[in-house]
């Protein structure tokens, strides 16, 4: 495996070549001297189809960025990083062990999560080739549900009482839209789903291809890529964009000052989608509470912490008299001291957490 290094500003991206034609596109935050110094942590993130250098790079960057962000204001007691790769399969194992080599040259400075387009197979496998992998499964934690209830916190951060009657477009029915849709209709939101894929259903939820036209309260976008342009932004008729889809505007600055300037709230990916990062923060800073929990209590403690994260943001940006995107994406917020990871008790004794 051969690298090279790409500068970018405070991301480093550097290019690896793999097995078959494949390459990885490893981006990390730079460490701040003036802080603890944390380890990098990033989604593995596979890409399917054909992906140029040039594509993959300002991918990479963008979700290091995303993911450096996730950290600031979540406090986990990591940096940013991601790892983008191009032109194998997701469980091709020369891959997997072209990655754990990668990983394991970093010596702990740098940890993967599960990202998009990986199955719990391949992070299972991977995490037999190197100690550097945070994979919560192992703890009958699924990732996604982590991420969704996450999203759900938002929802009703924004909300911000009960979301029965809440009319919610939740674009993706992958592992986190399924669970986001499912959980909202069964707190009495009016559900509207869109999928790419013909027949995909959740119980409780309306599907539609025509959700673009008709007025509802807040799109929840889950699906992978760009979904909203300057076209779109100028003809949404919502109150709220809240998703955890990376990379969700096509242009960051111009769509998020277009819904601004229509008075649409537009929560971003390194808040909303934060509920894997943050079980990972309690996997490397509170190891024993992680065995102790249950699934629902850290479903919980994810979506306490994004729900208050959330309304804390909103707050500021009032005060800021900005938009919240503004102010998250522009100068990340550090709120606090200490890893939030590590302050996780388990404290509902199993008990199920309902959608308010």
């Amino acid at each position: 495996m051969t690298g090279r290094a790409v500068p970018d500003g405070a991301i480093r991206v550097r290019r690896f070549t793999g097995p078959g034609g494949a390459t990885l596109h490893l981006a990390v935050a730079r460490a701040d001297p003036a802080r603890r110094a944390f380890p990098a942590h990033g989604a593995l993130r596979w890409c399917a189809g054909r992906v140029g250098d040039a594509e993959a790079r300002r991918l990479a960057r963008r979700l290091a960025h995303e993911s450096r962000v996730t950290h600031e204001i979540h406090r986990t007691g990591f940096r940013g990083a991601a790892i983008v790769v191009t032109g194998a399969a997701p469980d091709d194992r020369v891959l997997l062990r072209t990655v754990a080599e990668l990983l394991n040259r970093q010596r702990g400075d740098l940890l993967a999560g599960v990202g998009a387009g990986v199955t719990a197979a391949a992070m299972r496998e991977l995490g037999a080739l190197t100690p550097y992998v945070l994979d919560t499964a192992a703890h009958r934690v699924d990732p996604s549900t982590a991420t969704a209830h996450g999203v759900l916190g938002a929802v009703e951060a924004w909300a911000p009482g009960p979301v029965h009657g809440l009319r919610v477009v939740v674009h993706g029915i992958g592992k986190v839209g399924t669970v986001v849709a499912a959980r909202l209709a069964e707190a009495g939101a009016l559900v509207v789903t869109h999928d790419v894929r013909p027949g995909v259903r959740v119980p409780g939820c309306v599907p539609s291809d025509d959700w673009r036209h008709d007025p509802f309260d807040v799109l929840v976008p889950c699906a992978v890529g760009p979904l909203v342009d300057a076209a779109l932004a100028h003809r949404l008729r919502c109150g709220a964009v809240v998703g955890p889809a990376e990379a969700l505007l096509d242009d960051e600055a111009t769509v998020s000052g277009i819904l601004h300037h229509r008075g649409i709230d537009y929560l971003p990916a390194p808040l909303v989608g934060a509920g894997a990062a943050l079980l990972d923060s309690v996997a490397r800073h509170a190891p024993h509470a992680l065995r102790a929990a249950t699934p629902d209590e850290l479903y919980g403690f994810a979506r306490s912490t994004v729900r208050h994260a959330a309304a804390d943001l909103a707050r500021a940006a009032h005060h800021a008299d900005t938009s919240p995107a503004a102010l998250l994406l522009g100068r990340p917020l550090i709120p606090g001291d200490g890893i939030r990871g590590a302050e996780f008790q388990p404290l509902t004794g199993g008990r199920r957490l309902p959608v308010r």
